[in-house]
Protein backbone atom coordinates (compact mmCIF):
# COMPACT_ATOMS: atom_id res chain seq x y z
CA UNK A 1 0.00 0.00 0.00
CA UNK A 2 2.82 2.38 1.09
CA UNK A 3 4.20 1.31 -2.44
CA UNK A 4 1.15 2.46 -4.25
CA UNK A 5 1.08 5.44 -2.51
CA UNK A 6 4.58 6.47 -3.55
CA UNK A 7 4.39 5.75 -7.05
CA UNK A 8 0.92 7.85 -6.94
CA UNK A 9 2.86 10.70 -5.17
CA UNK A 10 5.73 10.78 -7.68
CA UNK A 11 3.74 10.58 -10.63
CA UNK A 12 1.34 13.46 -9.46
CA UNK A 13 4.63 15.62 -9.00
CA UNK A 14 5.64 14.63 -12.47
CA UNK A 15 2.13 15.64 -13.76
CA UNK A 16 1.70 18.71 -11.91
CA UNK A 17 5.34 19.81 -13.41
CA UNK A 18 3.84 19.31 -16.65
CA UNK A 19 1.08 21.38 -16.51
CA UNK A 20 2.93 24.08 -14.60
CA UNK A 21 5.51 23.77 -17.77
CA UNK A 22 2.55 23.89 -20.19
CA UNK A 23 0.91 26.61 -18.33
CA UNK A 24 4.00 28.75 -18.58
CA UNK A 25 4.59 28.38 -22.19
CA UNK A 26 1.16 29.09 -23.20
CA UNK A 27 1.50 31.96 -21.37
CA UNK A 28 4.50 32.86 -23.33
CA UNK A 29 2.94 32.54 -26.15
CA UNK A 30 -0.16 34.32 -25.52
CA UNK A 31 2.10 37.56 -24.22
CA UNK A 32 4.74 36.99 -26.90
CA UNK A 33 7.59 36.70 -24.53
CA UNK A 34 10.77 37.45 -26.04
CA UNK A 35 12.67 34.45 -24.45
CA UNK A 36 9.92 32.15 -26.53
CA UNK A 37 10.26 34.22 -29.49
CA UNK A 38 14.51 33.94 -29.11
CA UNK A 39 14.24 29.81 -28.69
CA UNK A 40 11.94 29.79 -32.41
CA UNK A 41 14.07 31.55 -33.81
CA UNK A 42 16.99 29.82 -33.28
CA UNK A 43 15.06 26.32 -34.22
CA UNK A 44 14.38 28.06 -37.70
CA UNK A 45 17.80 29.55 -37.97
CA UNK A 46 18.91 26.21 -37.54
CA UNK A 47 16.69 24.30 -39.90
CA UNK A 48 17.56 26.73 -42.50
CA UNK A 49 21.19 26.34 -42.32
CA UNK A 50 21.39 22.64 -42.06
CA UNK A 51 23.68 22.31 -44.95
CA UNK A 52 24.34 26.04 -45.20
CA UNK A 53 21.44 28.56 -46.64
CA UNK A 54 22.30 28.55 -50.33
CA UNK A 55 21.38 24.46 -50.10
CA UNK A 56 18.32 25.40 -48.07
CA UNK A 57 17.51 27.78 -51.25
CA UNK A 58 18.52 25.05 -53.61
CA UNK A 59 16.48 22.32 -51.77
CA UNK A 60 13.54 24.76 -51.82
CA UNK A 61 14.30 26.67 -55.40
CA UNK A 62 10.29 26.90 -55.85
CA UNK A 63 9.69 29.37 -53.23
CA UNK A 64 12.77 31.60 -53.61
CA UNK A 65 13.93 33.82 -56.42
CA UNK A 66 17.36 34.37 -57.52
CA UNK A 67 18.69 38.05 -57.65
CA UNK A 68 18.37 38.21 -61.49
CA UNK A 69 14.95 37.34 -61.32
CA UNK A 70 14.02 39.63 -58.12
CA UNK A 71 15.15 42.76 -60.09
CA UNK A 72 12.73 44.40 -62.25
CA UNK A 73 12.14 47.57 -64.17
CA UNK A 74 9.47 49.09 -61.97
CA UNK A 75 9.19 51.71 -63.95
CA UNK A 76 7.64 49.23 -66.95
CA UNK A 77 4.77 47.87 -64.03
CA UNK A 78 3.72 50.90 -63.20
CA UNK A 79 1.14 52.00 -65.69
CA UNK A 80 0.61 55.58 -64.86
CA UNK A 81 3.05 57.75 -65.83
CA UNK A 82 2.49 61.00 -63.97
CA UNK A 83 1.23 62.11 -60.63
CA UNK A 84 -1.96 62.95 -61.97
CA UNK A 85 -2.76 59.97 -64.12
CA UNK A 86 -1.56 57.91 -60.79
CA UNK A 87 -4.38 59.81 -58.86
CA UNK A 88 -6.95 58.28 -61.41
CA UNK A 89 -6.09 55.02 -60.18
CA UNK A 90 -7.15 55.31 -56.87
CA UNK A 91 -10.65 56.50 -57.82
CA UNK A 92 -10.50 53.52 -59.63
CA UNK A 93 -9.39 51.37 -56.51
CA UNK A 94 -12.27 52.89 -54.68
CA UNK A 95 -14.89 52.47 -57.22
CA UNK A 96 -13.69 48.86 -58.19
CA UNK A 97 -14.19 48.34 -53.58
CA UNK A 98 -17.42 50.04 -53.24
CA UNK A 99 -18.95 50.15 -55.98
CA UNK A 100 -21.55 53.08 -55.37
CA UNK A 101 -21.45 54.28 -51.53
CA UNK A 102 -18.22 54.66 -50.03
CA UNK A 103 -17.62 54.71 -46.08
CA UNK A 104 -15.93 57.73 -46.03
CA UNK A 105 -18.69 59.70 -44.36
CA UNK A 106 -20.30 56.72 -42.16
CA UNK A 107 -20.29 56.13 -38.53
CA UNK A 108 -19.90 53.56 -36.10
CA UNK A 109 -23.09 51.37 -35.81
CA UNK A 110 -22.57 51.48 -32.07
CA UNK A 111 -20.32 53.17 -29.30
CA UNK A 112 -19.66 51.84 -25.94
CA UNK A 113 -17.84 53.48 -22.85
CA UNK A 114 -15.44 51.01 -21.22
CA UNK A 115 -14.86 50.59 -17.50
CA UNK A 116 -11.08 51.59 -17.20
CA UNK A 117 -10.27 48.53 -15.36
CA UNK A 118 -8.50 44.91 -16.17
CA UNK A 119 -6.01 44.64 -18.92
CA UNK A 120 -6.47 48.50 -19.44
CA UNK A 121 -5.54 49.24 -16.54
CA UNK A 122 -1.89 47.88 -17.60
CA UNK A 123 -1.99 50.83 -20.61
CA UNK A 124 -1.46 53.93 -18.13
CA UNK A 125 -1.93 57.25 -20.05
CA UNK A 126 -5.32 55.99 -20.69
CA UNK A 127 -8.29 58.55 -20.05
CA UNK A 128 -11.00 56.72 -21.74
CA UNK A 129 -11.34 53.79 -23.95
CA UNK A 130 -14.35 52.92 -26.13
CA UNK A 131 -15.43 49.65 -28.03
CA UNK A 132 -16.88 50.95 -31.71
CA UNK A 133 -19.37 48.67 -33.82
CA UNK A 134 -18.57 48.65 -37.30
CA UNK A 135 -21.28 46.03 -39.47
CA UNK A 136 -20.89 45.34 -42.92
CA UNK A 137 -22.44 43.63 -45.50
CA UNK A 138 -23.86 40.00 -44.63
CA UNK A 139 -23.97 40.49 -41.46
CA UNK A 140 -19.83 40.91 -41.11
CA UNK A 141 -19.06 42.64 -37.32
CA UNK A 142 -15.53 44.39 -36.91
CA UNK A 143 -15.17 45.80 -33.50
CA UNK A 144 -11.91 48.58 -33.00
CA UNK A 145 -11.17 49.88 -29.71
CA UNK A 146 -10.81 53.40 -29.19
CA UNK A 147 -8.11 54.52 -26.81
CA UNK A 148 -7.74 58.12 -25.69
CA UNK A 149 -4.53 59.14 -24.46
CA UNK A 150 -3.99 61.31 -20.46
CA UNK A 151 -0.75 62.64 -21.40
CA UNK A 152 0.16 65.81 -22.71
CA UNK A 153 -1.84 66.05 -26.04
CA UNK A 154 0.27 66.16 -29.23
CA UNK A 155 -2.36 65.96 -31.63
CA UNK A 156 -1.62 62.31 -32.91
CA UNK A 157 -3.96 59.63 -33.76
CA UNK A 158 -2.80 56.17 -34.43
CA UNK A 159 -4.75 53.80 -36.45
CA UNK A 160 -2.72 50.60 -35.48
CA UNK A 161 -4.11 47.59 -37.93
CA UNK A 162 -3.58 44.65 -35.97
CA UNK A 163 -2.56 40.79 -36.85
CA UNK A 164 -3.97 37.14 -37.72
CA UNK A 165 -3.24 36.13 -34.42
CA UNK A 166 -4.00 39.23 -32.30
CA UNK A 167 -5.85 39.24 -29.15
CA UNK A 168 -8.03 41.30 -27.29
CA UNK A 169 -5.37 44.31 -26.13
CA UNK A 170 -2.69 41.60 -26.98
CA UNK A 171 -0.42 44.64 -28.46
CA UNK A 172 -0.78 46.76 -24.83
CA UNK A 173 2.86 46.99 -24.78
CA UNK A 174 3.00 48.80 -28.18
CA UNK A 175 0.01 50.84 -27.16
CA UNK A 176 1.01 52.21 -23.95
CA UNK A 177 3.97 53.64 -25.73
CA UNK A 178 1.64 55.57 -28.26
CA UNK A 179 -0.33 57.11 -25.21
CA UNK A 180 2.39 58.06 -23.35
CA UNK A 181 3.91 59.90 -25.69
CA UNK A 182 0.53 61.53 -26.13
CA UNK A 183 -1.44 60.12 -29.00
CA UNK A 184 -4.80 58.49 -29.23
CA UNK A 185 -5.07 55.12 -30.43
CA UNK A 186 -7.39 52.90 -32.37
CA UNK A 187 -6.80 49.41 -32.24
CA UNK A 188 -8.78 47.90 -35.54
CA UNK A 189 -8.73 44.03 -35.85
CA UNK A 190 -8.54 41.97 -38.88
CA UNK A 191 -12.29 40.47 -39.83
CA UNK A 192 -12.82 36.94 -38.67
CA UNK A 193 -9.71 37.18 -35.51
CA UNK A 194 -10.52 37.40 -31.85
CA UNK A 195 -13.55 35.10 -31.91
CA UNK A 196 -15.30 36.81 -34.38
CA UNK A 197 -18.33 35.14 -35.99
CA UNK A 198 -18.11 33.53 -39.08
CA UNK A 199 -19.79 35.53 -41.95
CA UNK A 200 -23.28 34.21 -43.43
CA UNK A 201 -24.01 34.35 -46.76
CA UNK A 202 -26.45 33.47 -49.71
CA UNK A 203 -24.46 32.77 -52.79
CA UNK A 204 -26.57 32.09 -56.18
CA UNK A 205 -28.99 30.38 -53.72
CA UNK A 206 -26.81 28.51 -51.61
CA UNK A 207 -25.70 29.90 -47.96
CA UNK A 208 -22.18 29.50 -47.24
CA UNK A 209 -20.51 29.86 -43.88
CA UNK A 210 -17.30 31.75 -44.54
CA UNK A 211 -14.53 31.23 -41.61
CA UNK A 212 -11.03 31.94 -42.70
CA UNK A 213 -9.80 34.38 -45.30
CA UNK A 214 -8.96 32.00 -48.07
CA UNK A 215 -12.93 31.60 -47.99
CA UNK A 216 -13.60 34.67 -48.97
CA UNK A 217 -13.12 34.87 -52.63
CA UNK A 218 -16.58 32.94 -52.51
CA UNK A 219 -17.75 36.58 -51.89
CA UNK A 220 -16.51 38.76 -54.13
CA UNK A 221 -18.47 39.47 -57.23
CA UNK A 222 -19.45 42.21 -59.90
CA UNK A 223 -21.37 43.56 -56.75
CA UNK A 224 -18.86 43.48 -53.64
CA UNK A 225 -15.67 43.10 -53.02
CA UNK A 226 -14.67 41.34 -49.20
CA UNK A 227 -11.93 43.86 -49.10
CA UNK A 228 -14.62 46.29 -47.88
CA UNK A 229 -13.72 44.11 -44.67
CA UNK A 230 -10.09 45.04 -44.14
CA UNK A 231 -11.04 48.21 -44.67
CA UNK A 232 -14.09 49.71 -43.92
CA UNK A 233 -13.10 49.21 -40.18
CA UNK A 234 -10.63 51.79 -40.70
CA UNK A 235 -12.18 54.38 -42.31
CA UNK A 236 -15.17 54.57 -40.06
CA UNK A 237 -13.26 54.39 -37.21
CA UNK A 238 -11.00 57.53 -38.52
CA UNK A 239 -14.31 59.25 -39.08
CA UNK A 240 -15.51 58.96 -35.63
CA UNK A 241 -12.06 60.63 -34.49
CA UNK A 242 -11.88 63.24 -36.99
CA UNK A 243 -15.14 64.55 -35.75
CA UNK A 244 -14.47 64.67 -32.62
CA UNK A 245 -10.47 66.23 -32.90
CA UNK A 246 -8.77 67.75 -35.41
CA UNK A 247 -5.50 65.81 -35.30
CA UNK A 248 -2.11 67.20 -36.78
CA UNK A 249 -0.89 63.87 -37.52
CA UNK A 250 -3.09 60.49 -38.08
CA UNK A 251 -0.78 57.46 -38.83
CA UNK A 252 -1.82 54.15 -40.32
CA UNK A 253 0.75 51.19 -38.41
CA UNK A 254 -0.34 48.07 -38.36
CA UNK A 255 2.07 44.28 -38.48
CA UNK A 256 1.62 41.49 -40.83
CA UNK A 257 -1.80 41.20 -42.06
CA UNK A 258 -2.85 44.69 -40.33
CA UNK A 259 0.72 46.10 -42.36
CA UNK A 260 -1.66 45.26 -45.82
CA UNK A 261 -4.77 46.71 -44.70
CA UNK A 262 -2.18 50.07 -43.16
CA UNK A 263 -0.68 50.42 -46.76
CA UNK A 264 -4.10 49.40 -48.55
CA UNK A 265 -6.40 51.95 -46.44
CA UNK A 266 -3.46 54.85 -46.97
CA UNK A 267 -3.02 54.39 -50.44
CA UNK A 268 -7.13 55.23 -50.39
CA UNK A 269 -7.99 57.44 -47.61
CA UNK A 270 -5.48 60.84 -47.97
CA UNK A 271 -6.81 61.52 -44.36
CA UNK A 272 -3.65 59.64 -43.05
CA UNK A 273 -0.77 62.01 -43.39
CA UNK A 274 1.96 59.06 -42.10
CA UNK A 275 2.01 55.17 -43.06
CA UNK A 276 4.00 52.60 -40.97
CA UNK A 277 3.10 49.41 -42.67
CA UNK A 278 5.90 46.37 -40.79
CA UNK A 279 6.23 43.37 -42.54
CA UNK A 280 3.19 43.87 -44.38
CA UNK A 281 3.26 43.56 -47.78
CA UNK A 282 5.14 42.55 -51.17
CA UNK A 283 4.80 42.84 -54.96
CA UNK A 284 2.43 39.90 -56.21
CA UNK A 285 5.83 38.68 -58.38
CA UNK A 286 7.63 38.02 -55.06
CA UNK A 287 4.40 35.94 -53.80
CA UNK A 288 5.08 32.28 -54.93
CA UNK A 289 2.57 30.07 -54.56
CA UNK A 290 2.98 27.90 -51.79
CA UNK A 291 5.66 30.22 -50.60
CA UNK A 292 6.34 31.69 -47.35
CA UNK A 293 5.50 35.45 -48.73
CA UNK A 294 2.02 34.07 -50.38
CA UNK A 295 0.07 35.37 -47.85
CA UNK A 296 -3.90 35.06 -47.62
CA UNK A 297 -6.45 35.45 -50.21
CA UNK A 298 -6.96 39.53 -50.49
CA UNK A 299 -2.95 39.77 -50.33
CA UNK A 300 -2.50 38.14 -53.92
CA UNK A 301 -5.96 37.13 -55.52
CA UNK A 302 -8.64 39.81 -55.05
CA UNK A 303 -10.24 41.14 -58.65
CA UNK A 304 -8.52 44.83 -57.33
CA UNK A 305 -5.12 43.73 -58.39
CA UNK A 306 -6.44 43.92 -62.09
CA UNK A 307 -7.39 47.36 -61.52
CA UNK A 308 -4.03 48.48 -59.65
CA UNK A 309 -0.69 46.57 -58.65
CA UNK A 310 1.43 47.47 -55.80
CA UNK A 311 3.63 49.54 -56.82
CA UNK A 312 0.88 51.72 -57.67
CA UNK A 313 -0.97 51.31 -53.77
CA UNK A 314 3.10 51.87 -52.80
CA UNK A 315 2.89 55.48 -54.45
CA UNK A 316 -0.67 56.23 -53.65
CA UNK A 317 0.28 56.61 -50.56
CA UNK A 318 2.44 59.48 -51.02
CA UNK A 319 0.43 61.06 -53.58
CA UNK A 320 -0.03 63.83 -51.72
CA UNK A 321 3.48 66.45 -50.37
CA UNK A 322 2.59 66.38 -47.19
CA UNK A 323 2.43 62.78 -46.99
CA UNK A 324 4.84 60.41 -45.94
CA UNK A 325 4.83 55.99 -46.04
CA UNK A 326 7.99 54.40 -44.69
CA UNK A 327 7.23 50.87 -45.25
CA UNK A 328 9.42 48.86 -42.39
CA UNK A 329 10.76 45.00 -43.00
CA UNK A 330 12.63 42.75 -40.61
CA UNK A 331 15.75 41.50 -42.17
CA UNK A 332 15.35 38.40 -40.37
CA UNK A 333 11.83 37.82 -39.97
CA UNK A 334 10.96 34.24 -38.98
CA UNK A 335 7.90 34.32 -40.89
CA UNK A 336 7.76 36.13 -43.75
CA UNK A 337 8.65 39.45 -45.99
CA UNK A 338 11.76 39.48 -45.31
CA UNK A 339 13.55 42.77 -45.86
CA UNK A 340 16.03 41.93 -47.89
CA UNK A 341 13.52 40.95 -50.41
CA UNK A 342 12.30 44.71 -51.06
CA UNK A 343 16.12 45.59 -52.50
CA UNK A 344 14.49 44.56 -55.58
CA UNK A 345 13.04 47.22 -56.42
CA UNK A 346 12.64 50.20 -53.23
CA UNK A 347 14.96 52.22 -54.93
CA UNK A 348 13.70 52.47 -57.96
CA UNK A 349 10.07 53.06 -56.80
CA UNK A 350 11.49 55.84 -53.92
CA UNK A 351 13.20 57.29 -57.06
CA UNK A 352 9.80 57.32 -59.00
CA UNK A 353 8.52 59.19 -55.70
CA UNK A 354 11.27 61.72 -55.96
CA UNK A 355 11.06 62.63 -59.63
CA UNK A 356 7.14 63.34 -59.57
CA UNK A 357 7.78 65.05 -56.47
CA UNK A 358 5.30 62.98 -54.27
CA UNK A 359 5.65 62.78 -51.01
CA UNK A 360 7.84 61.11 -49.01
CA UNK A 361 8.27 57.24 -49.61
CA UNK A 362 11.16 55.00 -47.86
CA UNK A 363 11.43 51.19 -47.68
CA UNK A 364 12.94 50.42 -44.17
CA UNK A 365 14.89 47.59 -43.04
CA UNK A 366 15.16 46.52 -39.49
CA UNK A 367 18.26 44.96 -38.72
CA UNK A 368 17.28 43.89 -35.17
CA UNK A 369 13.84 42.08 -35.63
CA UNK A 370 14.79 38.67 -35.32
CA UNK A 371 10.54 37.55 -35.35
CA UNK A 372 7.58 38.47 -36.99
CA UNK A 373 6.67 42.09 -34.96
CA UNK A 374 7.49 45.62 -34.60
CA UNK A 375 10.66 45.94 -32.59
CA UNK A 376 11.05 48.22 -29.73
CA UNK A 377 13.75 50.00 -32.12
CA UNK A 378 11.09 50.41 -34.55
CA UNK A 379 7.97 51.76 -32.48
CA UNK A 380 10.63 54.35 -31.35
CA UNK A 381 11.24 55.04 -35.33
CA UNK A 382 7.79 55.39 -35.80
CA UNK A 383 7.16 57.46 -32.90
CA UNK A 384 10.32 59.92 -33.47
CA UNK A 385 9.37 59.82 -37.53
CA UNK A 386 5.65 61.27 -36.56
CA UNK A 387 6.78 64.09 -34.63
CA UNK A 388 10.00 65.37 -36.61
CA UNK A 389 8.27 65.55 -39.94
Amino acid sequence: MDQNKSYFRSHLRAYTLLIIFAGVLIGMWNWRHPILQWGLNQIVFGLENVGSIQAYIDKNRPYYLTEAEARIDVTDKIRAKSKSELAAFRRRAISHIWKSTTPFERMPKNIEILPLQGKLMELGSLRRARHLTVQMKHGAVVRPLFLESSAPPKSCLIVYHQDHNASYLGERGWYSKFLSAGCDVIAVPLPLTQGAAPISAEIEGLKVLVESHDELAVLESANFSPLTYFIEPSIISLNLALSENKYRKVAAVGLSGGGWVAAIAGALDKRFTNLYPVAGSLPLYLRRPGGRNRGDWEAHSSDIYKEINYFELYLLGVLERNRRAIHIYNRFDNCCYSGVLTTAFSAQLEGIARRWQLGKLKFRIDEEAHAHVISDASILFILKDIFDH
